[in-house]
C-alpha cells in the first residue's frame, strides 16, 4: 500500500465509525422517544378529567 492510499482508507474508516455512531445515537434517541409517548398516555389515563364542574374518573383497563 502507497503512502497515497493511506490517507483515504483513514478517511473511510472514520466516515463509517462515525455514521455508525450517529446511527446508534438515532436510534436510542427514537427508542426514548417511544418510551416518553407511552410514559405520558400511561399518565394521562391514569388523571382524572374535570368537565363541567365535575370530576370524572375513567375505568382503568
Amino acid at each position: 500500500m502507497s503512502i497515497k492510499q493511506m490517507p483515504g482508507r483513514v478517511l473511510i474508516s472514520l466516515l463509517l465509525s462515525v455514521t455508525g455512531l450517529l446511527s446508534g445515537c438515532a436510534s436510542h434517541n427514537e427508542n426514548a422517544s417511544l418510551l416518553a409517548k407511552k410514559q405520558a398516555q400511561n399518565i394521562s389515563q391514569n388523571l382524572p378529567i374535570k368537565s363541567a364542574g365535575y370530576t370524572l374518573v375513567l375505568a382503568q383497563k
